[in-house]
């Protein structure tokens, strides 16, 4: 993850470019496994996933503002 403030952008430029250099560098077999990884984190934000915790943030704001 690239962390960007007000502050940081030469730091935040040299990190894309060193994350585009690492993908375009990459053999097959590791844009397979990097693209296997992307697809398995991206699960855990699909909605059926956070939908459990929705209603749980939902019901604490609830009972706070009454």
């Amino acid at each position: 993850m690239i962390e960007r403030t007000d502050h940081n952008d030469e730091q935040v430029y040299s990190e894309i470019v060193h994350a585009i250099s690492y993908y375009a560098s990459c053999s097959d077999k590791e844009n397979s496994l990097n693209s296997e990884k992307a697809v398995e984190i991206s699960q855990s934000a699909l909605w059926k996933n956070l939908f459990d915790n929705y209603l749980e943030a939902y019901d604490i704001a609830l009972s706070k503002s009454e």
